[in-house]
């Protein structure tokens, strides 16, 4: 029955030094290659939504929403 109690002195989490968490970040923010990433960067201006195609968007899903059931005040 000692086995119960074996993690009663783990707090279920590691403590970190503040070298091992910038460590970690500098870690995640390089890829394989040994370049920083940047995805703001990767991300090109063709997979992004004009203007007017996110408006166009917006309209058809307020007038889905109108039509909806739980929308609509009874008449």
């Amino acid at each position: 029955m000692e086995w119960l109690g074996v993690d009663s002195n783990d707090p279920g989490y590691q403590i970190l030094t503040d070298q091992e968490i910038a460590d970690m970040l500098n870690d995640e923010d390089t890829d394989t290659t040994g370049s920083v990433r940047d995805d703001a960067e990767n991300e090109t201006e063709e997979t992004r939504p004009t203007h007017s195609e996110a408006f166009v968007g917006a309209e058809t899903m307020m007038s889905w929403l109108e039509k909806q059931n739980e929308s609509s005040p009874p008449s």
